[in-house]
């Protein structure tokens, strides 16, 4: 029931409401914009959903063809740290020396896979001072102790940093 201000004569009650409807048409609104804002941002969330599947996608096929190559070349290519522990190998390594999988050899020091160490040494002195080797013989030694030349093509490599990060080459 319609409430009349003594004062003034006017209805309190249609004046509240009014102002009820006017509150409420407003939070009305805000919430309309903060729902198309949510949904403006769940459609650039979907995007760029799509977008970093397919760049996974494109990923993991780049990944695949470059483990196919490794997996598949006959000559041995190899990788090491900075602190000459091996990090890369391919499959071909691992069989050349005895191994059932480059699983078991990486993390090691490079030299344990020299008959001699300091065949190992010499190789990283020459690479200091010329940055690449092309056809140095070495002698590295299988699992069961047997000893197998090799010629190896090797460089030093460099981090996003420009520090040499290691060595890489390959071994025929």
């Amino acid at each position: 029931f319609p409430q009349i201000d003594t004062d003034t004569g006017r209805n309190k009650g249609v004046i509240e409401y009014e102002n009820n409807i006017t509150d409420r048409r407003q939070k009305d609104d805000e919430l309309r914009a903060a729902y198309e804002q949510l949904t403006a941002s769940e459609e650039e969330l979907r995007a760029q959903y799509d977008v970093l599947a397919e760049n996974q996608k494109d990923l993991a096929s780049s990944e695949a063809k470059y483990r196919g190559i490794l997996d598949s070349m006959q000559d041995v290519y190899y990788r090491t740290d900075a602190a000459g522990t091996l990090t890369m190998l391919s499959r071909s390594g691992a069989a050349l020396l005895g191994y059932d999988s480059p699983d078991e050899m990486i993390g090691r020091p490079a030299t344990s896979f020299y008959a001699d160490p300091k065949e190992r040494d010499h190789l990283v002195e020459v690479l200091r001072k010329e940055g690449e080797i092309t056809g140095m013989e070495v002698t590295l030694v299988r699992r069961d102790g047997t000893r197998v030349r090799v010629s190896t093509n090797s460089h030093t490599w460099y981090d996003d940093t420009g520090r040499i990060g290691g060595i890489e080459g390959t071994f025929r």
